[in-house]
C-alpha cells in the first residue's frame, strides 16, 4: 500500500484545499502509521492552495507540501490556524521552498493577539524567499516591508495596508520606495 501511495502523490503537481476536510487529518494519520513515511509526500508539488481555515493536522500536511519544488502558494491564515506547529512550518518556507516565485497569502479577520503572535513567523519566512517574483499580502509593519525591500527579484508587490487597524501607527512614507 506505502508504494502505491508514494508512487501515485510523486506525480502530483498541484493541490487546491478549499475547505476544512477530514481527509487532510485521514493522510496524516495515514503517515503515522508508515514507520518508513518520507519527509515530504509530494516531491514534486508545483502549486499549493490552503484556504482551509482550522483544519486539525494543517501543520502536519504543509510539512509534506512544502517542497523544494513548489512554486506558486497561495495560503489563508486565521485566527484559527495560529497554532505554534502551523507558524513554526510557515516560517519555514523559504528553507523547505527555496525556489518559490509566487506568495499570496491571505487572512481572514484577526483579533489583536493572533495578528501579533502571527507577524514574527511571516516576517521570518519572507527574508529567506530569496527567488520570489511576485508577493500578495497584508500589512506586515515596518519591519516586515523592510526584509521584502531586500529581495531582489521581487516584482509585483501588492499589500494590504488599509488592514493595518491593530497595532501601533506605521511610517511607510519614510521608507525608499514609498512615496
Amino acid at each position: 500500500m506505502w508504494d502505491t501511495l508514494c508512487k501515485y502523490t510523486s506525480r502530483v503537481r498541484s493541490i487546491i484545499q478549499t475547505s476544512n476536510s477530514t481527509s487532510i487529518e485521514a493522510l496524516g494519520s495515514i503517515l503515522l502509521s508508515c514507520p518508513l513515511a518520507p519527509t515530504s509526500l509530494f516531491p514534486n508539488l508545483r502549486k499549493l492552495t490552503w484556504h482551509a481555515i482550522g483544519t486539525r493536522g494543517a501543520a502536519n500536511f504543509l510539512r509534506m507540501a512544502f517542497v523544494p519544488t513548489l512554486l506558486f502558494l497561495d495560503v489563508t491564515v486565521s485566527s484559527v490556524s495560529t497554532s505554534l506547529a502551523f507558524l513554526s512550518v510557515l516560517s519555514s518556507l523559504g528553507t523547505l521552498c527555496p525556489r518559490l516565485q509566487s506568495l499570496y497569502m491571505n487572512r481572514e479577520p484577526l483579533t489583536g493577539h493572533s495578528y501579533c503572535k502571527i507577524i514574527p513567523f511571516v516576517i521570518k519566512s519572507f527574508s529567506t524567499l530569496h527567488h520570489l517574483r511576485t508577493l500578495r499580502a497584508w500589512d506586515i509593519g515596518d519591519q516586515g516591508i523592510q526584509h521584502i525591500m531586500q529581495l531582489r527579484a521581487l516584482r509585483p508587490l501588492s499589500l494590504d495596508l488599509s488592514s493595518w487597524s491593530i497595532g501601533e501607527e506605521r511610517s511607510y512614507l519614510q521608507l525608499p520606495g514609498f512615496s
